[in-house]
């Protein structure tokens, strides 16, 4: 038996090689993991044992190879039998279940869960006091002796990483060092107990590596791209990469503000009306390189399981636009806006000129006509859902008490029958309900009459053509590059396609920004509210090639 710094191994083997070259062979074939000065460290896992294989090279030609098992399960069943344990069931995934026989102070059994591959156990018991508990402890044993004392004791902590993650421990991959958490970057921490490294054992393989590779390499890379010249007149020659070129590229490259990488686009959701969720249009700020986005509505409903969406051609922009005339400082707000057609300007033609202002911003119509005009208009309406459970007896409608339900109540529902109800009493035959019948009228959410909603909608209506527009100038006529050929009449927005298959760009579109208005709209009031000729709106769908503008 040798012993080395915490390990007690089993068993040593010194191999010896007709050369150095077989040595430096038998090291490749064992797929060496790290390599401190003259010490090797191998961890081998197999479907029975893990092994630490720690080979030393004494000597040129000598290789000394130790190797350390865990308790395998035969050990383990037989420690357990003679601590009064017995095994409630068959082995299963490398975890071995034990029962206590014997409880003590009548209750009911401990059982224990030993994981003999990753050296986890889970205690399941009684507590006097707090029910049942159940503790789970990763890496607790590392021999049979330590596992020997969670059999006598299941409430035993193995003190890593109880109450304070910076004092849980655990063993080095490299050196065999059980060390705390501290001792650890979190990169190494995260790549788990049978791979992490300490701070110690990074810093020692890169000392053993040499700080002037990297220059070196760098430098050798431009040494020989340096011979390789670009040439007009040569179609198959690369240009030179030299380190002061990388260098001046990454420079220029990493200056690049964000707002060049930014745009803002519209998007039209084209599953929201689906799901009845109702027509969604919004603007987001997305990379110019990769404008795609997942719906808010639809990312909220599903919990982020959503397709993700192009956006509109910008062409093919539409909503509430600002404006503002680069000769006469005018400025106006319309809801006919499209984002590449000019409107003209009302201030310049009272002066005679004719001068043509696109929108520098696009919002979305938020309010809608009474004939469901404007851009955002039309479609199916939101739906109302049944409530999954039944309402409670303590709950209480908002549905409101009609004149009907009151008849019915006080003529103990006679109106429902055609010829109304009779009964005897005293030899004598009297009537209720009076022959009424149940004459259906359709109504509202709130208990109007439908017929009303549609004369109070016709009254509506004949008032605003006689109204004057307030927010228009006297003698406004709406008059833009697309009147000729309806253009600012139709209001059909194009859906936005889905990007159902990876093109291969894996740009992050964590960067996408939801955009809320920041300009004040009381110097750009709608001078076409009022409009009621919009043309019905297309419900068929138009296929479109992705559009990446830039």
């Amino acid at each position: 038996m040798s012993s080395e710094k915490q390990y007690e191994y089993k068993c040593a083997i010194e191999i010896n090689f007709p050369s150095a070259n077989d040595a430096m062979n038998a090291l490749e074939v064992l797929q060496v993991d790290d390599e401190i000065g003259d010490r090797v460290i191998k961890t081998l896992s197999t479907q029975d044992t893990k092994l630490i294989v720690n080979v030393q090279s004494t000597e040129a030609k000598m290789l000394r190879v130790s190797t350390m098992s865990y308790p395998q399960p035969e050990e383990i069943i037989e420690l357990a039998k003679s601590l009064g344990y017995e095994e409630r069931r068959e082995e299963t995934s490398a975890t071995l279940f034990f029962k206590e026989i014997s409880p003590k102070h009548d209750m009911p059994p401990c059982l224990l869960n030993i994981y003999y591959t990753t050296r986890s156990i889970m205690s399941f018991m009684n507590h006097p006091t707090a029910g049942t508990n159940e503790l789970w402890r990763s890496n607790a044993y590392k021999d049979i002796d330590e596992l020997k004392t969670y059999f006598e004791n299941p409430r035993k902590h193995s003190g890593k990483g109880y109450r304070n993650k910076n004092k849980a421990a655990r063993g080095c991959a490299a050196c065999g060092e059980f060390k705390q958490r501290t001792e650890f970057s979190n990169n190494q921490w995260a790549k788990g107990p049978d791979f992490n490294k300490c701070k110690a054992c990074v810093d020692a393989k890169k000392a053993l590596l040499g700080e002037g590779d990297e220059d070196e390499s760098v430098s050798m890379l431009s040494e020989s791209m340096g011979s390789v010249n670009i040439n007009t007149d040569e179609e198959n020659e690369l240009p030179s990469l030299t380190a002061d070129l990388l260098a001046q590229h990454n420079q220029s490259s990493g200056g690049e503000s964000t707002k060049q990488r930014m745009e803002r686009r519209q998007f039209n959701c084209p599953e929201c009306p689906k799901r009845g969720r109702g027509k969604f249009v919004f603007f987001k700020k997305v990379p110019t390189f990769k404008p795609i986005v997942k719906c808010p509505q639809c990312k909220k409903a599903s919990r982020g399981r959503c397709k993700r969406l192009y956006p509109v051609p910008k062409h093919s922009e539409k909503g509430y636009g600002l404006f503002k005339c680069y000769k006469c400082n005018g400025k106006w707000g319309s809801s006919r806006a499209i984002n590449t057609i000019g409107q003209e300007c009302y201030e310049c033609k009272s002066k005679g000129e004719t001068v043509f202002v696109k929108p520098f911003r696009l919002e979305v119509v938020k309010k809608t006509s009474k004939n469901k005009g404007g851009i955002t208009g039309g479609g199916p309406g939101r739906m109302h859902r049944v409530p999954r459970q039944p309402i409670a007896e303590e709950e209480e409608t908002e549905i409101p008490y009609s004149d009907h339900d009151q008849m019915r109540n006080e003529n103990a529902a006679g109106n429902a029958l055609l010829n109304g109800g009779s009964r005897k009493a005293g030899g004598k035959t009297t009537s209720f309900g009076g022959g009424s019948s149940y004459s259906y009228e359709e109504r509202n959410d709130d208990n109007e009459s439908a017929a009303s909603e549609v004369q109070d909608n016709e009254q509506a209506e004949e008032e605003s053509t006689n109204r004057i527009k307030l927010n228009a100038p006297s003698g406004y006529v709406h008059h833009c590059q697309g009147c000729a050929s309806g253009l600012c009449r139709s209001r059909y927005l194009p859906k936005s396609m889905q990007h159902d298959n990876s093109d291969g760009n894996t740009v992050s579109t964590s960067a996408s920004i939801m955009t809320n208005s920041s300009v004040d709209k009381t110097e750009f009031l709608d001078r076409d509210e009022d409009f009621t000729a919009f043309e019905d709106e297309k419900d068929d769908w138009q296929t479109m090639p992705p559009v990446h503008d830039r």
